[in-house]
């Protein structure tokens, strides 16, 4: 009879010490995931702060005005312009 209180004992006491094993292994887990989903939001804010910076990087007249400024680039004039049909082809010569 002993035996068997022993033995349920120890049963007990095992279940318990997993059961707190498990209450704080999924503490952690919540604690990791909570971390976790606050860098994913400043990924997402910093992913929207970049997306914008791009766009108005890139805006037509954003690169129109550095073109004009820094590189000294201008608009051709009519007689400048040459219109090439892709399906000729065309051979190039040094001396032209």
């Amino acid at each position: 009879m002993n035996k068997l209180i022993f033995l349920l004992l120890m049963g007990v006491l095992v279940c318990a010490l997993g059961a707190v094993t498990a209450q704080h292994r999924a503490r952690s887990l919540v604690v990791q995931l909570e971390e976790e989903d606050e860098y994913a939001k400043q990924l997402d804010m910093q992913w929207r702060e970049l997306q914008a910076a791009q766009s108005s990087l890139a805006t037509h007249s954003r690169v129109e005005r550095i073109a004009k400024q820094q590189l000294k680039m201008s608009v051709p004039e009519n007689e400048q312009v040459r219109i090439i049909n892709p399906d000729q082809s065309v051979e190039l010569t040094a001396g032209k």
